[in-house]
């Protein structure tokens, strides 16, 4: 079995080392920025340096920052939407309730007032 850790690897792995620790402050500070949440911003910042590691640590390391950089935003984006949808489902839910509560006679005014669906 040959061993994949030749010295070119085992540098590449290090430079890997210190750039992820160099962006990994800065790059979760946008994440909670962007999520508000702890946790849902330290997985988009593992999610992000590992597509770095996994798809492009064999590009020139010039190239790291802007393609981390990039991952990063994409993944926000998606996080971001992902948290839209959630709250539309949430919505319509709260919405589909309400209607059903009218439809069945089971509400009052002071209800539709403070029950908004929106």
């Amino acid at each position: 079995m040959r061993n994949p850790d030749t010295p070119e690897v085992i540098a590449t792995k290090r430079r890997l080392d210190i750039f992820l620790a160099k962006v990994e402050r800065r790059a979760y500070r946008m994440a909670l920025l962007a999520t508000r949440q702890r946790d849902d911003a330290l997985d988009i910042v593992q999610d992000a340096m590992l597509v770095l590691v996994r798809s492009y640590a064999h590009k020139p390391e010039g190239e790291w920052a802007p393609l981390f950089y990039r991952i990063l935003q994409s993944r926000i984006a998606a996080a971001q939407g992902a948290r839209v949808v959630a709250a539309n489902h949430r919505s319509i839910g709260k919405t589909n309730a309400l209607f059903s509560r009218i439809h069945r006679g089971q509400h009052s005014d002071d209800a539709l007032i403070h029950n908004r669906a929106y």
